[in-house]
């Protein structure tokens, strides 16, 4: 079956020259199609057996949190768009997160995080849930709502006698109205704005102006100043930055104007190797969306690419405001760690920061691209910080999963978990325990759902284990993608047609069709595909 796979795409890519094919088109980098267009148009648009490893955990082999006077307060942080690399904590030469590094220095930073699927409304139900998207039937940015057969871990703490608030950037079905698990809401319908946003609290329009970042912290830090120090709590502060538009704080405007942006190694990727539907998304853009597939018309197989110095000042720039948005969410988590000192809830407060999403800031000329099953695309920060359950700084190699951040929560607060969740608690991991002490997980797996709206992102599916990385499309039979991660961190070279690699591929192609029949047997009844 592999083989047939592969013999499909071999045919598919002996075509015309790139010359032929693009001087047919007389197609041209348009400067109106610049990297910098492409930011400012681009919109918002684990696995089955978890449970089971995790219930096969040895006593010995677990990691018991250290005993707390009281049920911890629980605060998690949900960034946009944010990806693994932007902190100064995570290895970036100039960004300044001294707010999110104070956090890492205090708790345990997985540098390993991954989504289960890269799109704003389906990531944020994975998340709530700890369950993949064919439980929750949030598939897509299609504005529905988590499944109420399913349980979200904010329901949980609700019910387990914490009061509970969430402030921002919801994203699912559109609505100024209060979700299930809240006593308090502060947000806003849909995706909002930067700049003078329409919120809404407990349901009543609220008059305030300013920066939506700065309004947001604003209210998680009012809401943390009015808690009672007897009563636990949940808050989940979900910012709306750094989705595009790129729009920083005034304050922040002319931050990194000195520092020079270097592109990604990837930027000028002439797609070589790369899937048929990735060429067609290039070809649609530097025409402009002139340009239109004709039956069997045979594609190039690469795309040199041409930029301007004008274009490559953009899109400098625009990575620049990337990183100054990012400034005004690190002062928040400044003011919040600091009110929660002040207050004397740090050493019982459970801090969590992570992000819906990564993005392509260029990579393989996509910038603002989220849903490809690029490392920039799927793998996101995660950092835990508890002060009286574990002691930090502590950095984690292992393969992690968005979907393990509620088992975790839950845990590590007392509460009953839902037996439907699909991810691993992580508090095996919160110590400096060697890697290997533990039994975990030896791959993630991503799934990212069609929509129409984004015609050349397909169905795709993904196996990614520490070293490979294999990416196949349901919509394009034959279209393989292997990448050795360490010889080749930039996804640059395509081993899957390399006779070489026929085992490394055979073994995990059979892995990763297991991996999409457990995803498949987990659907709930009545939901469509």
């Amino acid at each position: 079956m592999l083989m047939e796979r592969k013999q499909k795409n071999s045919q598919r890519i002996v075509g015309p020259t790139p010359g032929r094919a693009l001087g047919a088109l007389r197609l041209r980098w348009a400067p109106a199609a610049s990297l910098f267009l492409w930011f400012l148009v681009a919109a918002c648009q684990s696995n089955a057996e978890s449970v089971e490893r995790e219930a096969a955990l040895a006593p010995t082999e677990r990691f018991e949190v250290r005993a707390a006077a009281r049920r911890p307060n629980v605060i998690v942080i949900l960034l946009d768009d944010v990806r693994a690399d932007v902190f100064g904590c995570s290895g970036h030469p100039f960004s300044k997160t001294p707010g999110i590094d104070s956090l890492a220095a205090d708790g345990v930073q997985f540098r390993n995080a991954f989504v289960a699927i890269s799109l704003c409304s389906p990531s944020r139900a994975t998340i709530l849930s700890g369950c993949r998207p064919q439980r929750t039937g949030v598939f897509g940015n299609r504005g529905r709502e988590l499944d109420e057969r399913v349980e979200s871990f904010p329901e949980a703490f609700q019910r387990a006698g914490y009061r509970t608030a969430f402030m921002g950037k919801w994203h699912m079905a559109p609505g100024i109205e209060a979700r299930r698990g809240f006593d308090h809401w502060l947000s806003f319908s849909g995706q909002g704005v930067y700049q003078d946003p329409n919120l809404w609290e407990n349901g009543e329009r609220v008059e305030r102006t300013g920066y939506m970042t700065d309004l947001l912290n604003d209210g998680a830090v009012e809401w943390l100043s009015e808690r009672n120090s007897e009563e636990p709590f949940l808050l989940y502060l979900s910012h709306k930055a750094v989705h595009v538009p790129f729009k920083p704080a005034e304050r922040h405007r002319h931050d990194y104007a000195d520092q020079d942006v270097t592109p990604p190694k990837s930027w000028l990727d002439d797609l070589s190797g790369k899937p048929s539907y990735m060429i067609s998304e290039r070809l649609e853009r530097m025409s402009l969306g002139a340009w239109k597939p004709l039956p069997g018309e045979d594609l190039p197989d690469r795309i040199p690419t041409e930029v301007t110095a004008r274009e490559i000042v953009l899109a400098k720039e625009k990575m620049r405001d990337y990183l100054r948005c990012l400034r005004s969410v690190d002062e928040g988590v400044g003011r919040i760690l600091d009110t929660l000192r002040e207050s004397g809830l740090a050493q019982d407060t459970l801090v969590l920061l992570t992000s819906d999403n990564g993005l392509m800031i260029g990579e393989h000329f996509m910038g603002g691209v989220k849903q490809l099953a690029y490392e920039e695309s799927i793998r996101v920060p995660l950092i835990v910080s508890y002060p009286a359950g574990f002691e930090g700084p502590v950095v984690r190699e292992e393969l992690i999963s968005v979907l393990d951040i509620a088992p975790t929560l839950l845990e590590l607060c007392g509460i009953e978990s839902d037996s439907r969740m699909q991810g691993m608690s992580l508090a095996p991991l919160l110590s400096a325990k060697p890697k290997g002490l533990v039994q975990w997980r030896d791959d993630i797996y991503y799934e990212h759902f069609f929509d129409r709206r984004w015609r050349w992102r397909p169905h795709l599916q993904a196996l990614r284990t520490e070293r490979w990385k294999l990416i196949q499309s349901p919509m394009y039979p034959g279209e393989l993608e292997l990448y050795d991660l360490v010889q080749d961190p930039e996804e640059l070279h395509n081993l899957a047609y390399d006779p070489a690699h026929e085992d490394v591929l055979q073994a995990l192609d059979l892995r990763l069709q297991e991996r999409v029949a457990q995803a498949e047997a987990l659907r709930l009844p009545e939901l469509n595909k």
